[in-house]
Parts: structure tokens; sequence; C-alpha cells
């Protein structure tokens, strides 16, 4: 690199005074400029490597800038999954948003996190902070995270709720026309978007065919795949099959519909004719989703094993629906255990095999 005087002590001359010239990538350059003090910055500044240009910027990195670039590798996701994120992003930002990013020290987290509204939000909120810090730091703008060997608050997970097959049956009752949504909820374990994204022509004699789902975002109401991103086909009972709406329609309309002949809005549902009629069966404060359980656990008593149960739910793994209900199949090992000893007095042969073991 070097600067030259084009005018070699001259007071005047043509064009700008002073040339800047250098070599990068194996060819020559050159700028000109008014004064020797221009050129100078400009070659300094030029000189930065792309290390020192990213450290420059994580000093001047806030935690919101941060928080936000960790939300845009979330717009992938369902619009209500990228809703509760923002939620995340929010509780984040309420107290470090204009903070620096690499002010924040470990014990000021752990403060923040105690402080904070409901496990459940602590919990996401601090993994998605996490989760910004080590986006930042594979991009070199930092080199440490502060929430690393910070223990996540414990998850709390509420209880499921399910039905029996007598309450199931009154739940039904109370619900009055809407009695068939009601037997294929709690039979089927459709979530209740799901449900309402049937049409006529995904009714089979034996199955549904969940291949949508509609949901509720700040977007408005979102037409989508189901959760688990793929379609299946699920097992319905007889009986339940034989109410739902189909006869005289056409394929594509609706199978439930709300006033107007509109697809059922699942909010107005659950207000004006789910929740009276909990309420009126004894069943108390109830949520459609608690029919999904009641499925499970009515599947799980007919004998369902942890993968039909699984394929009927949608679950992405057979760990997920044991994760959710592992105790209810333990409940059938003493049923299993009887069984076993029935089959193995059944069996002659084996008994003669076991050896000490009679006949009688």
């Amino acid at each position: 690199m070097s600067i030259h005087d084009r005018w070699k002590g001259a007071r005047t001359g043509s064009g700008k005074r002073w040339e800047l010239r250098w070599r990068s990538g194996g060819y020559s350059h050159k700028r000109r400029f008014d004064t020797r003090a221009a050129a100078e910055a400009f070659d300094a500044r030029r000189r930065v490597t792309p290390e020192q240009k990213l450290a420059r910027e994580g000093r001047t990195l806030t935690v919101a800038q941060m928080m936000s670039t960790w939300l845009d590798t979330k717009m992938d996701m369902r619009p209500g999954t990228i809703d509760a994120r923002r939620v995340d992003c929010r509780e984040v930002n309420v107290t470090f948003g204009d903070s620096l990013a690499m002010s924040l020290v470990p014990s000021e987290i752990r403060r923040w996190a105690a402080r904070q509204r409901g496990s459940s939000l602590r919990r996401r909120s601090l993994i998605a902070l996490r989760a910004a810090y080590q986006i930042a730091i594979s991009d070199g703008l930092l080199t440490k995270n502060p929430c690393d060997g910070i223990p996540l608050p414990k998850e709390t997970t509420k209880e499921p709720r399910y039905l029996t097959w007598v309450e199931l049956g009154r739940l039904a009752e109370e619900s009055g026309e809407w009695a068939p949504l009601i037997w294929l909820l709690g039979t089927a374990g459709l979530r209740i978007g799901e449900a309402i994204g049937l049409q006529v022509g995904d009714v089979g004699d034996s199955r549904v065919r969940v291949k949508r789902t509609v949901s509720h975002s700040s977007q408005g109401v979102v037409e989508g795949p189901p959760k688990s991103g793929k379609g299946r086909g699920v097992p319905v009972p007889g009986f339940v099959l034989a109410q739902l709406p189909t006869t005289n329609r056409a394929r594509t309309e609706w199978l439930f519909v709300g006033g107007h002949g509109a697809r059922l809005d699942a909010h107005n549902w659950r207000t004006r004719v789910f929740k009276p009629a909990a309420v009126a069966a004894g069943l108390g404060d109830l949520h459609p989703h608690s029919l999904r359980h009641t499925a499970a656990s009515l599947a799980i008593q007919a004998g369902a094993d942890v993968l039909a149960v699984q394929h009927m739910l949608g679950h992405s793994s057979a760990s997920t629906t044991l994760g959710i209900y592992s105790h209810l199949f333990d409940e059938r090992l003493d049923s299993v255990a009887e069984k076993m000893s029935e089959a193995a007095r059944e069996s002659r042969v084996y008994l003669r095999e076991v050896g000490g073991l009679t006949n009688g």
C-alpha cells in the first residue's frame, strides 16, 4: 500500500491530489482523495479483517437484535408456533432487549429466570435466549454464552384428563346436533383443528383420512397440513361413522359446518356448544383436547399397542406417545400377566418343558 502526492509539491493540480494504491487478490487497485487524511482513513477501513469487523459488530449487538435473528430462523414453523416464539422473544426483550448482548452475566440471567411468571414460560424463554446466543457465537459475533450452565426450570405438565364411555356418552347427548363431532373426537383422537379440516370425501368405510388442519394465529384462520406434516388414516368405530353427516353431500364440502354453511369455527363452537354441554353433563371446565386423551385411553383399554396409538394420534414417534400415556400402558401389565398365566396353564407342552410344574 502506498499514498502518492500527484501534485508533487505544487500548490494546485488537476483532479484529486492524493492517490491510494494497493494490491488485493492478485490485482492492483487505486483510488484518489482530496486530502491525505481521507486516503489514510479509507485505507484503515479497508484493512479491517472480517474477524475484526465481526468483533466490532459484536460489541454493539443488543439482545433485541440477537433475538430478532433467532426468531427469523423460526419462520418456517406453523403460524401458531411462530406466535408462541414471538411471546418467548417478548419475555426476553422486556428485561434485556436494550442491553448489549456481551454485557449479560450468568447471575443476572439466573435472577431473571427465577422471577419470571409461569415455569413453562420461564423454560421456553431461557431456551430461546440460550439459542440466540449460540447463533451469535456461530456467526462469530460473540465468544461465550452466559446461559451455559444455567439449569432450565422444571417443566410442569398438566395431568391429562380422560373420560369414561359413560361420561363421553353424556357429553355427546348434551351436545345435541353436535354429538357426531363429540364422538369422533372422543374415539378417533383427532385434534379439533383436524376434525374441522375434514371434508366429506375424507370419510371412508372404516376410517377418516386426516389431510389438513385449521388453526388460529395472528395471521387469522390458517389451513395447512397436519402437525406431523403428513396425512394419516384413522380408524373410527362403526357407530361413529354412521353418525357423520355425509349423506347427499359433495365430497369437497366441509364435513362440519357452522352458520350459513361455512366451515365450523373452533373458538365459537367451543364457547357456544362445548363448554355449556360439558357443564350440563357434570364434567365442569373441560377442554376439547381432553377428548383426544380420552380416545387414547379408550384405545389402550381396548388392547391397542403403542404403535397403533401413535399412528391414530399422529405423533411423530412412539416415545412421544409413551411420554404422555405410559402410565396407561403400565396399568395393563397386570392383565397381561394374567393372560400369560392363563396361556401357560393351557399349554401342556410348555408346562412339561419348564420342569417343576405340574399339569394339575
